[in-house]
């Protein structure tokens, strides 16, 4: 019964870590390789040191490189996975402090990572870590991995990317077996769930550890109750376990399949024992055959010391004591080599008190007895100083996260107070640049009312030039009518002389010619048209020649006057004024002269460039 448990927990300790030894040389040729980067080297260097755990210096120093690389990586999934792997290895040397430190390194690494599959794993790993060290609590670890495994959709990315979340399953439903070893009713619920996830893990090493803690959940009831059928039971599945190993040899770790072949060896034992079919003699052989063929490869101490507690079984059901003897004593003095183990040796030297004692040798059977008891004592305290030291570790773990704890809360509450002042100082920024603002607004305001009195300034200033504008044109107007008016006087003057000279010539003239008469009313309206157009012309491009003219004047210009200065500025020759007016040169002369005088002009004084440069 002893035996049966120890293989077990062995089994489980290796269930996790490939069995396949023809890839450590492909998982070498990567972690030798410059080309490759140092993130990608990190699992199949702890893949490595799983596999090379017989050569535990290599292990070790592999293991610690792998975690020294993740520890660089920005993802800390590398480290979860590299320090949930080292923490097997010195929990396997049964250092306490130095396995509970990793387990603590890895949680803090868990909380940061978001590859839930690499958490999943190491919460696996821990469990089984403190279940070595006896520590109840990793079953609790064993639930969080089942249950990050089942609730988490699988995506097969980052580093999960090489897990499969089937054989997280299986592993830990494989452990709850272990745990609920001698509670029937769980180990069947277990150990059906571990045979479902290992089949669909599609992992031959898997599937086998299936059949396997299947088979030995009948062998276990067997045990309590020793009903044939169960051994029937578990024989089914252990030969499974036996078929699925066999078809690819070298892909099954060997502690694998020793366990399944000591589990099988049990089977037939209690077979024989009910029927006394020596067939079952020749199975156990059979199995110890194939047993001694990968012995012969495997060094490590607790491998050979199942191998021959294998051996000293079916010598045992053989009743070939002697046999038995010898093989207990060949172990014995390999065990014996090295230092503690006690609880091996404890094991050993009580089997050979027993089978001295069924030879007869009462004498030696006790001596070995003591010798047992003496072990056992060593084992004890041992095991109660690790308890110790357990305790210790976690009690100062569990101090380390109290003060973790008082210092987050510190935290809280420095960050709290760095809140509280960074939002006053938002405050106070915001209440100064309101009232910034409102200063600035107030300025601009009183700025814009300054600048809108400005511009009503002057737009009232421009409304007055406006209205000034207005009287200048109404006065200009009234000036370019009364220009007119006096225009048309002077031509009316004009004609009405021009008809009174002819009234009399015709008096005085009954043979006047009415040719010349027509020839000079025609004359005359050439001339008052030209006039008219001069006048109209003048009037618009110098609006101001008779305003100048009389500003120019000591006295007031008469009309005659005022056409004289007219036909003076169209540069009209003397004799064609004389002509137009009907006078003579020497009237013209004489009103030019009194012109002259009138405007104030010195002897010298041209009159002519005078009135041309008026304008």
């Amino acid at each position: 019964m002893k035996r049966l448990f120890c293989f077990i927990f062995l089994f489980l300790y290796f269930l996790t870590i490939s069995a396949q030894q023809r890839i450590l040389d492909s998982l070498q040729a990567i972690v030798n390789d410059k080309s490759i980067q140092d993130r990608d080297k990190i699992m199949p260097m702890s893949k490595i040191a799983g596999l090379a755990m017989g050569d535990t210096i290599r292990s070790m120093k592999l293991g610690k490189k792998s975690v020294a690389l993740a520890r660089l990586q920005q993802d800390p999934s590398y480290a979860v996975y590299a320090y949930s792997n080292l923490g097997l290895f010195y929990v396997l040397r049964g250092d306490v402090k130095r396995t509970y430190e990793i387990i603590d390194s890895c949680l803090w690494y868990i909380n940061i990572s978001k590859d839930v599959y690499a958490n999943a794993t190491a919460y696996n790993r821990i469990g089984v870590m403190k279940l070595q060290m006896d520590d109840k609590e990793g079953i609790a670890d064993i639930f969080t991995s089942i249950h990050i495994f089942k609730n988490t959709p699988y995506k097969g990315q980052g580093i999960s990317a090489n897990n499969n979340k089937w054989e997280g399953l299986t592993s830990g439903y494989y452990l709850l077996c272990s745990h609920y070893a001698q509670d029937i009713e769980n180990v069947d619920k277990y150990s059906k769930l571990t045979l479902e996830a290992a089949f669909k893990s599609k992992n031959l090493n898997l599937i086998s550890s299936g059949y396997s803690i299947r088979g030995i959940r009948f062998l276990t009831e067997y045990q309590l109750v020793k009903r044939n059928n169960l051994l029937d039971s578990a024989q089914y599945y252990l030969e499974k376990a036996l078929l699925v190993s066999e078809k690819r040899p070298g892909y099954i770790r060997d502690i694998s399949y020793l366990n399944i072949l000591s589990n099988l060896v049990g089977v037939y034992e209690g077979k024989y024992e009910a029927e006394k079919n020596n067939d079952y003699l020749k199975k156990m052989t059979e199995c110890v055959e194939k047993a001694k063929i990968i012995a012969k490869r495997n060094h490590d101490v607790e491998f050979r010391i199942n191998y021959y507690k294998l051996l000293i079984s079916v010598e045992m059901s053989k009743e070939d004591y002697r046999s038995a003897i010898q093989l207990t004593e060949e172990i014995i003095d390999e065990v014996s080599k090295q230092d503690k183990l006690n609880r091996y040796k404890y094991e050993l030297y009580y089997l050979l008190s027993s089978l001295y004692q069924k030879t007869g040798n009462q004498n030696i059977a006790i001596e070995n007895l003591k010798k047992a008891f003496t072990y056992y004592q060593k084992y004890f305290d041992e095991k109660y100083v690790k308890v110790g030291q357990q305790q210790q570790v976690k009690y100062k773990l569990a101090e380390k996260e109290r003060e973790i704890e008082i210092r987050k809360k510190q935290n809280v509450w420095y960050i709290a107070f760095a809140c509280v002042l960074f939002i006053l100082l938002i405050l106070v920024f915001f209440v100064f640049r309101f009232r910034v603002k409102y200063l600035k607004n107030k300025k601009e305001e009183a700025n814009l009312l300054a600048k809108l009195k400005e511009e009503e300034a002057k737009f009232l200033e421009v409304e007055k030039e406006n209205a000034e504008l207005q009287i200048r044109i109404k006065e200009e107007e009234a000036h370019r009518l009364q220009k007119e008016v006096l225009s048309r006087t002077n031509q009316i003057v004009y004609k009405n002389e021009m008809l009174k000279n002819l009234t009399d010539t015709i008096k005085n003239d009954p043979n006047f010619n009415t040719f010349l008469l027509e020839r000079m009313i025609k004359e005359e309206e050439r001339l008052d048209k030209n006039f008219d157009d001069f006048v109209n012309v003048l009037n618009e491009i110098h609006p101001e020649f008779y305003n100048r003219l009389q500003e120019k004047t000591k006295q007031k210009l008469t009309s005659l006057d005022l056409k004289y200065c007219v036909y003076i500025f169209m540069k009209m020759p003397t004799k064609e004024m004389a002509d137009l007016l009907h006078v003579e040169l020497k009237t013209v002369r004489m009103n030019k002269y009194r012109l002259k005088q009138k405007l104030g002009l010195k002897k010298e004084d041209s009159l002519e460039e005078f009135i041309q440069n008026i304008i």
